[in-house]
């Protein structure tokens, strides 16, 4: 069967799939809108919840202060002993409390009844994505079945058609292109995430140098094992998150080479027999000063870490840009190509029709 007969064929179900997509194609950007909208709400729900929640604290705290000032017969009778101004006072507290307690009541009202609008938006919502879902389905469905339409007609080379084997060849340069930089957007930003980890493990580490230089400044000045046991405790635990370091680096670095080497993450580490056999004021400063190096060592691979880090974000960046415009263009060779094909169809089917009419 020729590609004209096949048009000719497939025509009733062509103009199906093309009035199906004209009258969905608005379901889905407003579903992702939709999305962006429930997500909002979602946020304001549990922001106003909170709210509610701080409100009736308040309003309870206030309205005991309230009722301890309306309802205490000794305090008033306290203060119409001290005269006037004690009068005085005793009713501007009371006025205060009351105003006080009204106030957090009404921010209590109020955002008691922005929570009632909200969960009404809420469920108006997830009733028009109900709607959108299903239109969405409708389209995908549609889009799916002609884009198969079109491959079981003009899959492969149709030299009767040049201008679609044209199109058809730019759709496919697009999605080599777009496939590509997707594979390479992927792989950087699991670098980017092992690169973060690696500084989140070396601050970690860091810290417990800090520990470990405190500890070892209390084995200088005071001596005795429990300062021993716990300078070698924190720099056992930060040698553990170097570790993590390390192999958080190595992998980043397998995905993506251009990731540099950030240097050496080794610390010093005392020997539990020597310190207990010649432990002096002497072996705890000379060993302080290893720790000390080990530090700045840290220090040095963590500027180190950080550059790497953004560096890495940045090709990221340059890979997303990149994305994005092959995107677009694998959008727009293949919008081209329907366009093309659509095209072909009209001229067949037209050809066809002239032949009858005639």
């Amino acid at each position: 069967m020729s590609v004209e007969d096949k048009v000719t064929e497939a025509a009733p179900q062509n103009a199906h799939y093309l009035t199906t997509l004209a009258a969905t194609d608005h379901a889905p950007p407003a579903l992702q809108q939709t999305l962006h909208y429930l997500n909002d709400l979602h946020k304001n729900i549990s922001a106003t919840q909170r709210e509610i929640k701080d409100a009736e604290m308040k309003t309870q705290l206030h309205l005991k202060d309230h009722e301890k000032y309306r309802d205490s017969t000794v305090r008033r009778f306290a203060h119409r002993l001290g005269g006037s101004k004690s009068k005085e006072r005793f009713a501007e507290k009371a006025d205060k409390e009351e105003r006080e307690y009204y106030e957090a009541a009404q921010a209590e009202h109020q955002a008691k009844d922005r929570l009632v609008v909200l969960q009404q938006q809420l469920e108006e919502a997830h009733q028009q994505r109900c709607i959108l879902e299903k239109q969405v389905k409708i389209h995908r469905e549609a889009q799916q079945g002609l884009d198969a339409l079109y491959e079981s007609i003009f899959g492969g080379s149709t030299p009767e058609f040049p201008e679609e084997d044209s199109a058809e060849c730019a759709m496919r340069e697009a999605r080599s292109k777009y496939d590509d930089l997707s594979a390479k957007t992927g792989t950087s930003s699991r670098a980017v995430e092992l690169v973060s980890k690696a500084l989140e493990a070396m601050d970690q580490a860091l810290v417990q140098m800090q520990e470990a230089l405190k500890y070892s400044r209390a084995d200088i000045w005071i001596g005795g094992s429990w300062a021993d046991a716990l300078e070698r405790n924190a720099l056992s635990k930060a040698q553990n998150y170097t570790n993590q370091v390390q192999m958080h680096m190595l992998r980043a670095q397998h995905l993506r080479p251009e990731i540099a080497d950030v240097g050496s993450t080794d610390i010093a580490q005392g020997n539990l027999i020597s310190d207990v056999l010649f432990d002096n004021i002497f072996s705890s400063m000379n060993f302080h000063e290893k720790i000390k190096d080990s530090d700045v060592r840290l220090k040095r691979a963590r500027g180190k870490l950080v550059e790497e880090l953004n560096k890495e974000k940045q090709r990221k960046d340059g890979l997303n840009a990149g994305l994005n415009e092959a995107r677009e263009q694998l959008e727009s060779t293949r919008s081209e190509l329907q366009r093309v094909r659509e095209q072909v169809f009209r001229k067949v089917t037209g050809t066809k029709q002239d032949e009858v009419n005639a």
